[in-house]
């Protein structure tokens, strides 16, 4: 119970550090200390402290005058300057909140979550990112892992391993390929979890936190904007173009829907900083063999048993698979499953002689 309550009132701190202190003053009054006035330009330039662009060595070297190598020797001294300075006690309240919360996740995030979840934090700040990067960078207490092929850019404390991250992602691909279906984040983890050859790493994770936090340093595995998880060739997880968003609001919404509100969907859930448009869709779904125009404007998934055609076509096959005249109440009925009309379009249709014949007691069969 002691324990416990030692440990909320640790997190409390290390989020009120977050909350109550501003990255940039206490960057800047570490940058005051410099000597050099051309050694902090270049720091603010390279890591965009100011809140512009990081700045190339390129960039720099042509300002200054001097070479892209000159600019790389000052940039690299001038942060042994700094992490050898008493100044370095400024940034000392957020090295410890950034250590708490790569505890928190395993002792190893992404960069992009690492800083997401202190911009969550920093809400009156304007550019926390290239600040948060700049103190881990200086800190001695964490370790860069370059991104590759297969992992993102990621940040852990000393000592991280980053091998147990590889073999959890691993094997949570494999399992994604045998299943060969996206996952909600619940099942997805309870999945993982299970794993008779993750027996070890789980117990030592301990959360899902740690295990997302791991999962979400893939390239390889993604999740789309209705938080399922799964691999990022899959159309459902990462969808490449209007039709396959249009395919995944659907399928996710389980019933018919109008092109303007699929396309009002597709931005709502930003699948992409492009913005669909209704003209667009409408086009692109009628040009798409999965989806059927089940009424005016309105698609469904050809999948979920929908068939291609006009309303003629409709009753044509009903009456044909049926083989036996058919009242209208139950043509209406059966035409009613697979298109959205009123009833009266398909009562209309009826009365084309070229095609349906009627016959006694109000019945119709396919005209011979």
């Amino acid at each position: 119970m002691k324990d416990n309550v030692v440990k909320i009132q640790e997190k409390t701190s290390q989020e009120n550090n977050f909350n109550e202190l501003s990255p940039a003053d206490l960057i800047y009054k570490l940058l005051d200390e410099l000597s050099h006035k051309r050694s902090k330009d270049i720091i603010v330039k390279r890591f965009g402290l100011d809140g512009n662009k990081k700045k190339t060595l390129e960039e720099i070297g042509k300002e200054y005058g001097i070479t892209r190598e000159r600019v790389r020797q000052i940039e690299a001294s001038t942060l042994i300057e700094l992490k050898k300075s008493k100044g370095v006690k400024h940034i000392k309240p957020l090295e410890d909140s950034l250590e708490f919360l790569l505890s928190e996740h395993g002792e190893l995030m992404g960069q992009d979550q690492l800083v997401g979840k202190c911009i969550d934090k920093l809400q009156h700040e304007k550019f926390q990112g290239n600040l948060i990067e700049f103190i881990l960078k200086l800190s001695d207490r964490f370790v860069d892992f370059k991104e590759n092929e297969n992992l993102k850019k990621a940040w852990g404390l000393k000592n991280s391993d980053i091998k147990k991250a590889e073999k959890i992602i691993a094997l949570a691909a494999k399992s994604l390929e045998e299943k060969n279906k996206p996952f909600s984040e619940d099942k997805f983890t309870a999945l993982i979890s299970s794993n008779s050859d993750l027996v070890e790493e789980m117990k030592l994770l301990g959360n899902n936190r740690a295990l997302l936090s791991y999962l979400n340093l893939s390239k390889k595995i993604q999740k789309n904007p209705y938080n399922e998880w799964g691999l990022n060739y899959w159309n459902e997880i990462m969808p490449r173009g209007v039709r396959d968003k249009a395919y995944v609001v659907l399928k996710k919404n389980s019933k018919p829907l109008h092109f303007r509100d699929i396309t009002k969907m597709i931005n709502e859930k930003g699948f992409s900083k492009k913005q669909a448009n209704m003209q667009t869709v409408h086009n692109e779904l009628i040009k798409d063999s999965r989806f059927i125009l089940v009424g005016r404007g309105i698609y469904a998934l050809k999948e979920w048993g929908y068939k291609e055609g006009t309303v003629k076509d409709i009753i044509s096959s009903i009456l044909k698979k049926k083989n036996e005249p058919l009242a209208k109440n139950i043509i209406i009925k059966e035409v009613l499953k697979q298109r959205m009309v009123k009833e009266n379009t398909i009562v209309l249709t009826l009365q084309d002689k070229n095609l349906f014949q009627r016959v006694e007691k109000g019945t119709y069969r396919l005209a011979e």
